[in-house]
């Protein structure tokens, strides 16, 4: 009786499975399943919406694999804008003279020692027989503020907005071309005169530096003759010009033409922007972290460091001897730095011409300012906006999580003809089938220990 009771209860458990299992195939929102279980059809019916089924499900997961490995890719694009303004705000000018040191301004001894330490081309070198530590008491830093180009004593023209310039609001500061000046617009009393109004020259900066050839003398640029210009952002603490600055020929004028740029980066995964905390600046700048990272990298390689490169006083400045013996070690340490782009930055684009200064130009400061010739002792530069907008460049993510589910929900709508609430009634179902089976399995083993072995 025990036995009969028991098979019963086993078979009402797989009739009450089988029920369930056909009232779902019946019920659930994916079309095409009940055609494939339904008892009473032809065979060939049902393989062909087996096929079918198969087919749309196997297209479905080769659609959601492509669309998922494409949103890990993280794909952007960047929208770029043009916005037209009544004024601009004018950027920071930074000026340096390739010839770093001035021979009125250095003593033979120095000068010799100048002349001993830099070679026109790398291969002229000769360091046979010499003391490698020779000039390590002299402090480089020292001696380029002693014996640097005077800019206020070479200023032969400078306006802004078409008034002659304060030298208050053109400080001097070491950069990586020497002593360098830079026209900052911050320090204007004005808050209006900061910008510029009028697209032309006439409301712009325009500067005119004396050169004299005969202080030329051996230095890092000594292949370089003229200056060095840069536009950059007022509150960039750290300008590089060897690599961007604008080349400003004596003997010439030259138009440099300035557009700005908004450029707004997506961090990772998107992309590649981002800041980090340095140690020599309160404030992260790519050319910032460029130069500690360079600094850094020069005292482990050198045990010193260059004369405009941030450090403890401790560390004592390179001259050109010690970079000549460790340049090896220099160049194996200098492409590790990583110095992402900020996130958000004011970036300024150029364009500039050149051209040579006329003869009548030249004729007339040769009679009148006592034979002062135009065309080998001077540079001429003019800076403004010829138009007043500004480009506006944002990075942004192409594929987001909602589109990936947008994409997936439409395919699996196309070829099953589901949605999210049909993946749930699966779900549903799976969790309540295993709930049956668990309970049958469950009140199968209670029986079992009820009846005995023996039974």
């Amino acid at each position: 009786m025990d036995a009969k009771e028991s098979n019963s209860r086993d078979n009402l458990g797989k009739l009450t499975l089988a029920v369930h299992v056909h009232s779902f195939v019946e019920s659930v929102g994916f079309q095409g399943v009940r055609y494939v279980f339904m008892k009473n059809a032809f065979w060939l019916r049902r393989l062909i919406w087996s096929l079918l089924l198969l087919t749309a499900t196997g297209y479905l997961l080769y659609v959601t694999v492509i669309n998922v490995q494409n949103f890990f890719t993280y794909p952007t694009a960047t929208k770029s804008e043009v916005h037209y303004v009544n004024k601009l705000q004018f950027p920071a000018v930074t000026v340096c003279n390739y010839n770093i040191f001035q021979r009125y301004r250095l003593s033979n001894e120095q000068i010799s020692m100048l002349e001993d330490m830099y070679e026109p081309y790398p291969v002229f070198v000769n360091e046979t027989g010499k003391d490698p530590l020779r000039y390590n008491h002299v402090d480089m830093r020292q001696l380029i503020l002693n014996s640097s180009f005077s800019y206020q004593g070479h200023l032969g023209l400078c306006t802004y907005k078409g008034q002659t310039c304060n030298a208050s609001y053109l400080p001097e500061q070491l950069r990586d071309i020497g002593n360098c000046m830079t026209f900052d617009p911050r320090r204007l009393s004005n808050d209006e005169e900061k910008y510029q109004t009028v697209p032309e020259q006439s409301d712009g900066f325009s500067l005119g530096l004396a050169f004299y050839e005969g202080n030329w003398t051996h230095g890092p640029f000594m292949n370089y003759q003229g200056f060095s210009l840069t536009i950059h952002d007022p509150s960039t603490n750290v300008v590089l010009l060897q690599d961007t600055g604008i080349p400003i020929a004596i003997g010439h004028t030259t138009n440099v033409i300035i557009s700005n740029k908004e450029i707004n980066l997506l961090p990772p995964p998107h992309g590649q922007c981002g800041e980090k905390q340095l140690e020599y600046y309160s404030e992260y700048t790519e050319e910032a972290c460029l130069l500690e990272c360079r600094t850094k990298n020069m005292i482990r390689a050198c045990g010193c460091r260059l004369y405009y490169m941030p450090g403890s006083d401790s560390v004592r400045f390179c001259n050109n001897i010690n970079i000549l013996y460790c340049q090896a070690q220099l160049r194996m340490t200098g492409s590790t730095c990583d110095c992402p782009p900020r996130c958000s930055s004011l970036k300024y684009e150029t364009s500039h011409t050149v051209t040579a200064i006329t003869n009548g130009t030249r004729s007339y400061t040769i009679e009148n300012f006592f034979g002062f010739d135009l065309r080998t002792t001077a540079a001429v530069v003019n800076v403004y906006y010829s138009s007043l907008s500004y480009k506006k460049e944002t990075q942004e993510a192409t594929y987001s999580i909602e589109r990936l589910l947008g994409d997936v929900g439409g395919a699996c709508g196309l070829f099953l003809g589901a949605s999210f609430m049909s993946l749930c009634e699966v779900l549903d179902f799976l969790a309540y089938i295993i709930y049956l089976l668990s309970a049958r399995a469950q009140s199968k083993k209670s029986r079992n220990r009820r009846t005995g072995p023996d039974n």
